[in-house]
């Protein structure tokens, strides 16, 4: 298995590092907009209360509905309070939905419950942890993604990324048209609008957010900025 990761990761690192290099050499407001970024991060932790607050505040004026949560099983109570008898629930990656437990929780509950990104699809299929937070597949090579995606399509015979993708895609999409609640995470969260922040490079998150009636966003509070 060890063997197995040490190639899924050098073929990520060599593939991916580069990229990212170049393209925050290409465009270098990318970097002034990551200092503004942490200065009004540094704000809101002077004064966590006051912006956890305020947040909240802007969320109920702008019609939706905010929950404070101080630990994991506050926030399966709460997602469940949201939830009731819905029973097709769609998913975003978010890291502090997977550390509360919401998916297997909402699973254990009968829910039909599932990931939409594409690295946590396949850790889904694979009954798997995330190896990491940003690309939780990481540790996957195509070969053994190509092998998962047939849990959904046993006459599947993707190879290639893309062809992997195309099987996810072709099962996910009925599931998007039909779900009922859409839980992502978010990137920020403004304090003076109660606006969610989302960015994605698939296309599930906004279909996660529009499509369903109801949409939980489950984040920490570091994520608070002022504006």
């Amino acid at each position: 298995m060890n063997e197995i990761w040490n190639i899924a990761i050098d073929r990520a690192v060599n593939n991916n590092v580069p990229r990212v290099r170049s393209i925050l050499e290409s465009y270098p407001y990318i970097n002034d907009a990551r200092k503004k970024l942490r200065q009004g991060k540094t704000e809101v932790i002077k004064d966590i209360s006051k912006y956890v607050e305020l947040t909240m505040e802007s969320v109920k004026r702008n019609g939706g509905n905010a929950y404070f949560a101080t630990d994991a099983k506050e926030v399966r109570e709460i997602v469940d309070k949201i939830v009731g008898d819905n029973q097709r629930i769609v998913m975003g990656k978010s890291m502090v939905a997977y550390e509360c437990g919401v998916r297997d929780h909402l699973i254990e509950r009968g829910k039909d419950v599932w990931e939409t990104d594409l690295g946590e699809f396949l850790i889904q299929l694979s009954n798997e942890p995330p190896s990491h937070i940003i690309a939780p597949a990481i540790h996957m090579t195509k070969e053994q993604a190509s092998k998962v995606v047939r849990k959904v399509n046993p006459n599947s015979k993707a190879e290639s990324h893309e062809e992997i993708a195309v099987e996810a895609r072709k099962f996910l999409r009925e599931k998007f048209i039909n779900a009922q609640v859409g839980i992502t995470g978010a990137n920020a969260i403004a304090a003076d609008t109660g606006s969610v922040l989302l960015i994605e490079n698939e296309g599930n998150i906004r279909m996660t957010t529009i499509l369903p009636e109801k949409h939980i966003a489950i984040a920490g509070v570091e994520k608070i900025l002022p504006t």
